[in-house]
């Protein structure tokens, strides 16, 4: 099946209605056999419930990973009850064909209402990027820096309409990006970037069928940094907790309206990555602003 979403959004940073495609979904051409499916073209696959920062900052290690990835091919195998998920993504970047590239495998085990999963992705990332801490001596220009991403998770349906799911999340980035793209729109300026940020985030949910058309996720992160960026250019520590809420109703199998409900608090290297202070006249100051939100979004679905 091929999807596309046209949502609407608001955002906490940017207090307007956006009806630009805030989820940042794409359309892949879809080859599928009974057992076998290969994707071509723009993929989204997120692991749980992320669609803007409040609820998908667990997923800003680096921006294509595991978000949206463009030219890229995916393959999924079934073995009775084991599923098997390869993907390559194409760096786009001339003269260097592992530059941008993202290599990863995935392993799916289900058994009666049991399902186990752990995945391995690696992105390869242009030392010359911008924002980038590291120099050649970490990334060739042929090959680049690394960032590397492990997950394990697993869900286990208790009843007919109630689901619950848990996971942990692991990345170590030496390429200095995560630093720039875990910051939120008008977040403190950094003084660098770290070339060696590790992350750690759990995270624990469900999914409630109240209805045949309505639908609930509820989810909580908890993340914790280290060797991340500070706001006076040392290295330290850093937790950022949310929750998330969204309901997804459907008036038919191709249309649904969702709306989603986000709270988030950032301490340590996280306080950087909130919108920063102002002083009396408005103006940022480049010093910690607060660090609790509440985000909300409301849209449209269209599948076809």
């Amino acid at each position: 099946m091929v999807s596309c979403m046209f949502p609407t959004r608001f955002s906490v940073g940017k207090p307007t209605l956006d009806f630009r495609a805030g989820h940042g979904e794409r359309s892949p051409l879809v080859v599928s056999t009974r057992r076998r499916t290969i994707l071509l073209g723009d993929i989204f696959d997120p692991l749980t419930v992320g669609n803007y920062w409040q609820n998908s900052w667990p997923y800003k290690w680096h921006r294509q990973l595991p978000g949206k990835l463009t030219n890229s091919v995916k393959y999924k195998g079934i073995f009775q009850n084991l599923s098997v998920d390869a993907l390559y993504g194409f760096g786009n970047q001339p003269g260097a064909f592992g530059l941008g590239s993202i290599y990863a495998v995935e392993l799916t085990y289900t058994l009666g209402p049991a399902m186990l999963n752990a995945g391995f992705q690696q992105v390869s990332v242009p030392t010359s990027a911008s924002g980038s801490a590291v120099g050649t001596s970490v990334g060739s220009s042929v090959n680049g820096a690394k960032t590397n991403f492990l997950h394990l998770s697993g869900a286990y349906q208790i009843t007919r309409a109630v689901r619950l799911l848990a996971g942990w999340l692991h990345a170590q980035d030496k390429t200095g990006l995560t630093d720039l793209y875990m910051q939120q729109a008008g977040a403190p300026a950094l003084k660098g970037a770290s070339p060696n940020r590790i992350d750690d985030t759990l995270y624990a949910g469900a999914n409630w069928q109240a209805m045949p058309a309505l639908r609930f996720t509820f989810a909580y992160y908890y993340g914790h940094a280290r060797n991340a960026e500070m706001l006076d250019g040392s290295l330290g520590r850093g937790v950022n907790q949310s929750a998330t809420v969204l309901a997804e109703y459907s008036f038919s199998r191709q249309t649904e309206l969702y709306a989603a409900a986000d709270w988030a608090r950032g301490t340590g290297a996280f306080s950087s990555d909130y919108p920063g202070g102002l002083n009396s006249a408005g103006s940022p100051t480049n010093t910690t602003g607060r660090t609790n939100q509440l985000g909300v979004a409301i849209g449209l679905r269209r599948m076809f």
